[in-house]
Parts: structure tokens; sequence; C-alpha cells
């Protein structure tokens, strides 16, 4: 069996059989555990897999059967692999696609339609650190099984942090940045549902003593109330956009629960209830003077903030070189009116 095949296996079975285990996953496709963990990592980058009580897809994930002939799915692989599509904000999607495609169509079909090895796009190489997820992971399924309290210590940042977590679910989020296998849990820390990187994880200790699951929790709610995992007051944040950031955020959806209102041909209302601000505020900077923070005045006030020590620091950073430039011409030995630079690049 071809890794294709087998990822294409553990898919349908995971499909067909919510719930299922790393163990049994490894039985049926006749390969070890540790080899399903590295299966999944792969899936879970195209596909919204997550752990509870063992593997479910979320229902966003059905696809219907496509019964394409043998000639439309060749011009449809060749399509998704023209060059073009190499580039940067084109190439993710266009891989996406290719796959949510080759898992619902005839293997027949699939295997019988080469596309011309001069239009295949080469994947991109998948930098995940395999070596914490497969020691983690195991612990942390058990725990989800069990309803046992776990210990994590984890960075925040510059800070290690050390707290107490009832694990609820395992879930891949590709739409964080950088994307990661997260655990969703309680923290007893900031008393709310919190998600934490498994790759910030250091460690991780499973204890003796077990929690009541909260019967009302749900990831789809969970992640449809905040922006990336993080946790706080629910905040009403209102943005405006200009110009090619209007266009991109009327185009493209961002948040399960946005709003987005058309103000002008390039500018756009946009509104979203999240919890915290953090990561929302990176975001809007991210866009530079074409998004104005309308409401609340905090969010406002903080973006104001960081956009002063931004320009601070360009600023400073411009005079550092300046002086710096000064120096080196004033050390440079001259003869005559002409500054002498050796072959070497020194005086």
């Amino acid at each position: 069996m071809s890794k294709f095949e087998r990822l294409l296996l553990i898919l349908n079975l995971i499909r067909s059989r919510p719930g299922i285990r790393a163990g049994e996953l490894a039985l049926e496709a006749g390969v070890s555990q540790r080899t399903i963990y590295r299966d999944i990592l792969a899936l879970a980058a195209q596909y919204p897999i997550f752990y509870a009580n063992g593997y479910r897809l979320l229902p966003t994930a059905f696809l219907k059967t496509l019964n394409f002939t043998r000639s439309e799915y060749a011009v449809l692989q060749m399509a998704l692999s023209c060059p073009a599509l190499k580039r940067p904000d084109l190439k993710v999607p266009a891989r996406s696609l290719k796959a949510k495609i080759d898992t619902v169509v005839n293997p027949i079909i699939r295997n019988f339609s080469p596309v011309p090895s001069h239009l295949c796009i080469v994947p991109a190489c998948n930098e995940y650190d395999q070596s914490k997820f497969q020691s983690f992971c195991s612990v942390l399924e058990e725990a989800v099984d069990h309803c046992q309290i776990v210990e994590v210590s984890h960075t925040k940042g510059s800070k290690k942090v050390s707290e107490t977590v009832y694990p609820y679910t395992l879930v891949y989020l590709s739409h964080c940045r950088p994307q990661d296998w997260f655990l969703i849990g309680y923290s007893t820390l900031k008393k709310d549902f919190e998600g934490f990187k498994l790759n910030s994880l250091s460690q991780v200790s499973l204890s003796n003593k077990t929690f009541q699951r909260d019967e009302n929790f749900s990831l789809q709610g969970f992640l449809d109330c905040r922006w990336e995992t993080e946790g706080g007051q629910d905040v009403v944040v209102k943005v405006r956009f200009t110009g090619e950031a209007a266009l991109e955020v009327m185009e493209t959806k961002h948040h399960p629960k946005e709003k987005v209102t058309k103000v002008g041909e390039k500018e756009a209302i946009y509104t979203v209830t999240v919890k915290g601000t953090d990561g929302i505020i990176r975001w809007i900077m991210g866009f530079g003077p074409e998004a104005e923070v309308v409401e609340p005045k905090e969010v406002r006030k903080k973006v104001k903030e960081n956009a002063s020590r931004l320009s601070k620091l360009y600023s400073e950073g411009r005079e550092r070189a300046a002086n710096s430039l000064r120096r080196n011409l004033q050390a440079t030995p001259k003869i005559g009116n002409r500054v002498f630079i050796s072959p070497r690049g020194g005086p």
C-alpha cells in the first residue's frame, strides 16, 4: 500500500468510524502507531481532524463523492498544477483544493490520469516538530479519554508557565500562525477554556485526579468565539478598512462570526466579537494605514501605542545607521581629498 493510499484509508476510516483510536488505525493500515501519528499530522494540514474519545472530523470536512471522467480529472489536475499557482499566495489554497478533490475521486480514475511532470507542484516541506507531537500525543489521548487532569509547562512569549488543565480535545488548527496541534482544555489558572500549542509545551504530566466534563462545551463553539485560541472577556471589535485591505476583507472570510459591511468600492466596516484582543490586534496592524480601529477605545489605544513604538523604533534605527556611517567615514584614512579604501574593504 502506498502512502497516498494509506492516507486515504485513514481519512475514510475516521469519516466512517468517528472515535476510532490510533491503535485501531494502525491495525487497519498494517503500520506502527508511530506511523499513524505522522499520517494524522499530514492529514490534519488539509482536514479538520480533532481528538475527543478517538479521532473525528468536524462536519464541515464532509464532501460528496465526485464522479469525474478520466478526461475531466486530467484537465482539472493540469489546471491545479499550473506553474502560475506556485505564487506564494496561491500555492497553499491550490494544494488544499487538490488534496480535497483527490480524497473523493474514484481511485481508478485518479490512478489513470497522470499529470505531466513539468506541471507538477512540489509540496512545501513540513517543518512541524513531529517528535514533540508523538511524545505528548499518547499521554494527552489517555487524559482526554479518561477525563484525567494534566499538569503542563509551556512558554508564553518570554515567560515559562506551569498550570493545571482539564483536557477536552486535541485539534489541528490550520488558521493559526504558525499552524499547530492544540490541546483545548479548561485552564484553572485563567478560569476559562484555552488552547495550548503542543509545540510550546515543554512538559506534560498525567495526574491520577479526574474531572467532570462540562456537557455544554462544543469545539465548534470554542473556535467560533475566539481569534486563534486566545481567551478572555468578550470584546466587540469594529475596524474600518480602506484600499486593497478593504477588498481583501470583503473577498476572504477571516472569522466564523464576522460581519463585513461594504461602505464604498474600497471601503468596508468589519465587525467581530472575540475573546481577548492580542491576536486580532496583530492581525489589524498587518494591514498598516489601511486599517483603522473604530471600537472599542481600548483596542484603538493599543494599536496607536504599538504604531508609535514602531515609528520610534524605525526613527531611532535610521539615526543609529547615520551615526554609524559618520563614525566609519571619520575613521577612514584619506589621501589628499580622497578616501582610501583597501582592497579588503577596510582601511
